[in-house]
């Protein structure tokens, strides 16, 4: 009962503290509502309300931090991710939201949204990160969720071009190769292949 205590008190504070001044810094208020709400009473959801405020503040960052600890609970994952992506792209944070859209992926049904995220992922380690090798993998998984579809394909085959990394796309489509619907040819596509070797 009394961490039920503790919260009514935490919210009657956090009430009053928005108009009066020399109250508690409203955040600091909310932060430790959301950790009672969380670890005391394990009503995950209502903590999360109280990091959504605190995300939106002029402090944001460890609700943040909370918010990536909650990814790993099934229940509050969804909505965890949800306020964490346009967070991270306002703040530019594209290792992070590469972190994210990774940890989406194999929690994803739809497998559009997995190649959507993947995409994704590819062009912020390409793009961002400079590193083409990873970029590369990220189509790979892609492409290998349905490889029927030629635009990834295309993707694929133009990036490990630019890299010169024909061996690495020989193993990639014949892999994939054996997971094709209707059968993509895949060797004449390959006008380097073997090139260097």
């Amino acid at each position: 009962a009394r961490w039920f205590d503790l919260a009514e008190l935490l919210g009657e504070r956090l009430q009053r503290a928005g108009a009066e001044a020399g109250q508690p810094d409203p955040i600091e208020l909310r932060l430790a509502l959301a950790a009672v709400l969380e670890t005391q009473l394990h009503d995950a959801s209502a903590a999360i309300d109280q990091y959504q405020e605190v995300l939106a503040s002029a402090h944001p960052e460890p609700a943040a931090t909370a918010l990536e600890r909650l990814l790993a609970d099934p229940d509050q994952r969804g909505r965890a991710a949800e306020l964490l992506e346009p967070y991270y792209r306002r703040r530019d944070a594209w290792p992070r939201l590469v972190a994210l859209l990774e940890h989406q992926v194999p929690h994803q049904d739809d497998p559009e949204s997995k190649i959507v995220a993947l995409l994704e992922v590819s062009e912020l380690h390409d793009v961002r990160g400079g590193d083409q090798a990873r970029a590369l993998d990220a189509l790979a998984r892609a492409w290998q969720i349905e490889p029927a579809r030629r635009d990834v394909f295309e993707l694929l085959i133009a990036h490990g071009a630019r890299m010169g990394a024909w061996d690495e796309l020989v193993a990639i489509l014949e892999r994939g190769q054996r997971r094709a619907v209707g059968g993509i040819e895949i060797e004449h596509r390959l006008p380097g292949a073997g090139r260097g070797r």
